[in-house]
């Protein structure tokens, strides 16, 4: 409270109490019984600054604009803007979902925009986009289609052989001649010089050659006339024995064995006694030599015995075998001889045609171009053997492309069904995010043509109707909190500095009578506003839901800058300041008497002050005015 204000009071309070001190000293006890007394207790003592302010909603607040003079102006528009919510897509309302008065929970549903199906295709071609380019990513990971069918094993078998080969090619090319090569190329050189000065000599002895080709005419003529005319009687004689003595040696093999005459055995026992007793008197004598002589001879005596007396063995299969072939070989040399072979007459045919082919051969070639073709032989000869010690420039680069080309088609073979690239798996994966980043906007899309609630609050306003166009811009709904209410009012530079946020308030409601509702400061603005010269500051004040309260009401609001609560309290009016700053009440003792004691006063607010010293609970105090506190 101001000094003067407090200077009024006790002003106030000495006139009081100047009428009561005078009754007091006239003895006039009918004047102290009149006089009002009302009873310290204990109370709450507050400071309070304020001024008059608006009802609106937490969500709205900030936006809400005040007057310089305090009262809450703010403009309808500002506040419906702030707290509507709007369509977030074009299209026209297809149905409103809430009415006024609902409860509304955050991302509840309370319209649906129609866009004619625009959004719908437009999904289910980013739905489309997205499998494809997933598909495709997935098939060039394990096999790019582009690259055609993957190679079967032999293919690349045959590729890896031919990559084989050539550098088989080029390692010969460029390395020593296979000895065999080289062997066989000199081989060929020496023939073609040996045919070379075979032909020169022929050419010297082409008639000792004429007669010698004539003379192997005749004979082969001879030949054929032995071969297909009457066989020598003499040879078929010989033929004849053969056969006779080759059956007489089979039948002698396998006729029965004799057994061994009665006279053979007889000697062979003899034989054996004849040995035992060697065998006896050389044990007898103890001669080791003559012991073992004899134990020799009796043994082969029995060992001769036992042959005698052994049944005869019957000759093997393999000599009967060769018995029986010696018979049918000598048989069919006399069958030869009797009638001969068609193929051994046809053999001397030919023998006969092809020596005379040869006469005919020798008489015709002229000895020069046998020569040369001997000459071109050993030139060719010659070449070959150099071209393998030295080969030519062409034939190594030849070589090498050969097995560069093989190791290509082996690379590109292998290329054939194999993944993509780093690359194209890079553009691919791209592909994906993109038709995701697609699929996702339409999706989003999708959901724009659902309008949900942004907050908790009650719909306290339709601002359009089924069918309508909308836009981004377009009001649907407006949603306030009503269970969390604020109030806006502006305090002045001097009153901001003394206000913190988080104090207590007081809220007054004229249009509820004077109903008062308790708050606390929400927020203080940082910087304030000249109007006039004035400068004022928005506070916001939090009432809750404040039963009764509806946006838009003004109301009075109290903040305090300083509270003690529980303290002995005494209302201003009995308060009484005289010189030196000393203050003291009236008192009205047990038995009546009125009595002056000073107090010691701490906080003081709009009606009553702390006590710190001179009065107790229980105290009755004189009041100046006549109503009591």
């Amino acid at each position: 409270m101001s000094t003067r204000v407090l200077l009024s009071a006790a002003a106030a309070l000495v006139l009081v109490s100047g009428g009561v001190w005078e009754a007091t000293r006239g003895g006039a006890s009918s004047t102290a019984d009149t006089v009002k007394a009302v009873t310290i207790k204990r109370g709450t003592v507050a400071i309070t600054v304020g001024g008059i302010g608006r009802i609106t909603t937490l969500s709205d607040a900030a936006r809400f604009a005040v007057n310089t003079d305090g009262a809450g102006s703010g403009t309808g528009s500002t506040a419906n803007r702030s707290e509507a919510v709007f369509a977030t897509t074009s299209g026209h309302v297809s149905s409103v979902l809430v009415v006024v008065g609902d409860s509304v929970m955050a991302g509840q549903p309370i319209a649906v925009i129609s866009d004619d199906g625009t959004v719908r295709s437009t999904r289910l071609q980013a739905r489309s986009n997205l499998a494809t380019a997933r598909l495709e990513l997935a098939q060039k990971k394990d096999q790019d289609p582009a690259r055609g069918v993957p190679p079967t094993a032999a293919e690349l078998e045959s590729s890896q052989q031919a990559i084989a080969a050539a550098q088989d090619r080029l390692a010969r090319v460029t390395g020593s001649p296979l000895p065999a090569d080289l062997a066989a190329a000199r081989l060929e050189l020496a023939r073609a010089v040996s045919d070379l000065q075979i032909q020169k000599s022929v050419d010297n002895a082409r008639p000792e050659a004429l007669a010698a080709a004539d003379q192997a005419v005749q004979t082969a003529n001879q030949r054929l006339a032995l071969v297909s005319g009457a066989p020598d009687p003499a040879q078929v004689t010989a033929a004849q024995l053969d056969v006779a003595k080759a059956q007489l040696d089979r039948e002698a093999l396998l006729a029965t064995p004799a057994l061994a005459a009665a006279a053979d055995i007889a000697a062979a026992d003899a034989a054996v006694a004849a040995a035992q007793e060697k065998v006896t008197a050389a044990q007898v004598s103890g001669i080791a030599t003559d012991l073992a002589i004899a134990q020799a001879e009796l043994a082969r005596a029995r060992a001769d015995r036992d042959t005698l007396t052994r049944p005869p063995a019957l000759p093997s299969a393999a000599a009967q075998a060769a018995a029986a072939l010696a018979v049918n070989t000598a048989q069919l040399k006399l069958d030869q001889l009797l009638t001969p072979a068609a193929d051994v007459v046809s053999a001397a045919r030919a023998e006969l045609a092809r020596v005379r082919a040869e006469l005919t051969t020798i008489r015709s070639s002229g000895s020069r171009a046998a020569t040369a073709a001997a000459k071109a032989a050993r030139s060719a000869a010659e070449a070959r053997v150099d071209l393998l010690l030295n080969p030519p420039v062409e034939t190594l680069s030849a070589a090498r492309s050969e097995v560069r080309r093989a190791s290509a088609d082996l690379s590109v073979l292998r290329q054939r069904g194999a993944p993509a690239t780093a690359t194209d798996l890079s553009i691919s994966r791209l592909r994906v995010d993109v038709a995701e980043q697609q699929f996702r906007l339409a999706k989003e899309m999708t959901d724009r043509l659902t309008i949900r609630a942004p907050s908790v609050g009650t719909v306290t306003s339709i601002l359009t109707a089924a069918g309508s166009a909308v836009d981004g811009t377009t009001p649907l709904v407006r949603i306030q909190d009503l269970d969390n209410l604020v109030v806006s009012v502006s305090l002045t530079e001097f009153d901001v500095s003394k206000a913190q946020v988080g104090a207590m308030a007081q809220v007054s409601a004229d249009a509820l009578g004077g109903r008062l509702y308790p708050g606390a400061v929400l927020d203080i603005a940082p910087s304030g506003t000249d109007s006039g010269g004035v400068v004022t500051f928005p506070v916001i004040v939090a009432v809750g839901k404040g039963e009764g309260l509806r946006p838009g009401m003004s109301v009075s609001v109290r903040v305090d800058v300083a509270r003690k609560s529980d303290v002995v309290r005494v209302p201003l009016d009995a308060i009484e300041e005289r010189a030196g700053k000393a203050v003291s009440v009236i008192v009205r003792t047990s038995s009546g008497d009125l009595e002056d004691r000073d107090v010691k006063l701490g906080l003081i607010g709009p009606t009553h002050a702390e006590v710190r010293t001179g009065l107790t609970v229980g105290d009755k105090v004189v009041l100046a005015a006549e109503d009591a506190a």
